[in-house]
């Protein structure tokens, strides 16, 4: 810590902290996992009708995913 004194109080307050959240927000569009389940795509909006997701890490392994016109082209769960 090079002798500054650290807290997780203070964690919720960096800009480092609002970036990871943000992408956790960002994924959620995305991808759903639970411990034994994924969704995919639960709430793609209009604006993204089609993109590629490259390797997401799920609970279980890595998953590619790519869609168009709304609809799951291609998955590859490794």
């Amino acid at each position: 810590f090079q002798g500054i004194p650290y807290s997780l109080e203070e964690c919720c307050y960096s800009p480092l902290y609002l970036l990871s959240e943000g992408a956790h927000l960002i994924r959620s569009l995305f991808i759903a996992t639970d411990e034994h389940s994924v969704s995919i795509l639960p709430n793609l909006p209009p604006e993204f009708f089609s993109g590629r997701f490259l390797s997401l890490q799920c609970p279980f392994g890595t998953l590619d995913l790519e869609w168009s016109k709304k609809e799951i082209r291609r998955v590859v769960l490794r």
